[in-house]
């Protein structure tokens, strides 16, 4: 069965659609591909984007990290969640979470977009001191988990990672 299809994609125009088989004008030229394949690129895009968005999010958290801890007095217990972001960007976390700040608190979720909505989980870690800290998974105002810390080299923190990779991008 023959279906014809004058629908527009990305600057292409897609002719004729065959079993999943496509051929599409792009630029004066003919393509042909599959269904599947398309779809692979359209998420292969989606996909960058989202890493980009996270990574964008991780240099921002940073740069607001060493501004306090470099340019304003009595910041010092930041450095343990500033050395921290480090070790998870080092081990490649990146990939996977979007980070952000509530005044000097770390958010870590799995936001595409920047802010949260109330149905989305995040992992909050505040710095009561050098050597506390508290630590919870939670959703708007609905807490999951929380410990209080004296590093943050620890298995309960990392369960939460665990706990939050699990869920999905969104």
């Amino acid at each position: 069965m023959l279906s014809v299809s004058s629908l527009t994609l990305a600057r292409r125009q897609i002719l004729i659609c065959v079993m999943n088989v496509l051929i599409i004008k792009s630029a004066g030229l003919y393509l042909v591909t599959t269904i599947q394949t398309l779809t692979a690129n359209v998420m292969n895009t989606r996909t960058e984007e989202i890493l980009a968005r996270f990574s964008a999010s991780w240099t921002k958290t940073e740069a607001h990290y060493d501004d306090l801890i470099n340019n304003y007095h009595g910041w010092d217990r930041v450095i343990p969640i500033r050395s921290y972001i480090s070790k998870l960007k080092q081990e490649g976390e990146d990939k996977f979470f979007r980070l952000g700040t509530s005044l000097d608190s770390l958010m870590i979720s799995r936001s595409v977009e920047f802010g949260l909505r109330p149905d989305q989980k995040y992992i909050k870690i505040e710095a009561l001191d050098v050597y506390d800290f508290k630590i919870t998974l939670q959703d708007g105002s609905k807490v999951y988990r929380a410990y209080k810390v004296t590093t943050l080299e620890n298995s309960q923190l990392e369960k939460l990672l665990v706990t939050l990779k699990s869920t999905l991008v969104d």
